[in-house]
């Protein structure tokens, strides 16, 4: 249940959601089965095709949902509707130069762009390692604009201190989540010069927003503070957290690294070659 810290994960739904992107909404719940203490558990909702007809207002038939899938041979399957147009796009990004600009314009009319630099910022700012060969999920719908959007989804391996721009642009992949077949819808728009311009600067605006520490932090604290009476009773049920002590200390640690990852994360930037 999300680790140590009992909230890693809908914290960073919690800041997706206020981006716009989609993801889980949670409620934290204190569960007894016939009046015995269960734990802590969450109230999740589901994104699958239903939410998004109704958060859309578009038919269920003009969704399609896609996630990657190392069992697939092409790396994804369809969790509803069809992954045809989504193959093509691949199979578009790597057989063109998408540094051309006419290149370049044909993907934006395909992806949402905005909401793919969303989503790659927030998966790299809080350093997402069981993705995208692992929780890389997206959809569209002919209804709307028929442009491919991204979902958040499962966010409990994050937090660590890795270049996530190598770890995602590689071509060369050693070991991990981030197999050639998962990352390569974004290496193709990485090597496009506009698309990283509008990447640094959709992220210094959020650096100065909804990323910026002191705001982080803030809603860090509301949430522990939410959850600390339960995480008495939780330890005594599973031992997950292994104490309270351990508890606060991991969360002292997730402020230590909002405030300093912005440091680490620019200079990673900043290094991008196109």
């Amino acid at each position: 249940m999300h680790g140590q810290s009992v909230l890693q994960d809908p914290f960073i739904s919690s800041i997706a959601k206020k981006m716009n992107l989609e993801a889980m909404g949670f409620s934290p719940t204190n569960l007894y089965i016939n009046g015995e203490y269960w734990g802590l558990y969450y109230l999740r909702e589901m994104i699958d095709e239903h939410f998004l007809s109704e958060e859309y207002s578009v038919s269920k038939k003009s969704l399609s949902i896609v996630e990657f899938s190392r069992s697939e041979g092409d790396g994804y399957k369809e969790s509803y509707g069809t992954k045809s147009e989504f193959i093509s796009l691949l199979n578009f990004i790597q057989t063109n130069q998408l540094s051309i600009e006419d290149e370049y314009i044909y993907l934006s009319e395909r992806v949402h762009v905005n909401n793919l630099i969303d989503y790659l910022i927030l998966n790299t700012f809080f350093a997402n390692k069981d993705w995208p060969s692992n929780n890389y999920k997206l959809w569209k719908s002919s209804a709307l604009d028929n442009k491919w959007r991204f979902i958040i989804h499962d966010m409990d391996a994050c937090f660590r201190k890795d270049n996530m721009f190598e770890y995602l642009l590689t071509e060369k992949p050693t070991s991990g989540n981030n197999t050639l077949k998962s990352t390569a819808l974004f290496r193709g728009f990485f090597k496009n010069k506009l698309f990283v311009e509008e990447f640094k600067n959709r992220y210094l605006e959020l650096k100065e927003t909804l990323l910026n520490p002191e705001i982080l932090v803030a809603e860090l604290d509301v949430m522990a503070n939410k959850l600390e009476p339960s995480i008495g009773p939780q330890v005594e049920r599973w031992e997950m957290p292994e104490s309270k002590k351990h508890w606060l200390k991991k969360i002292k640690k997730m402020k230590s690294y909002l405030k300093k990852r912005h440091n680490i994360y620019s200079r990673d930037l900043n290094e991008i070659i196109y």
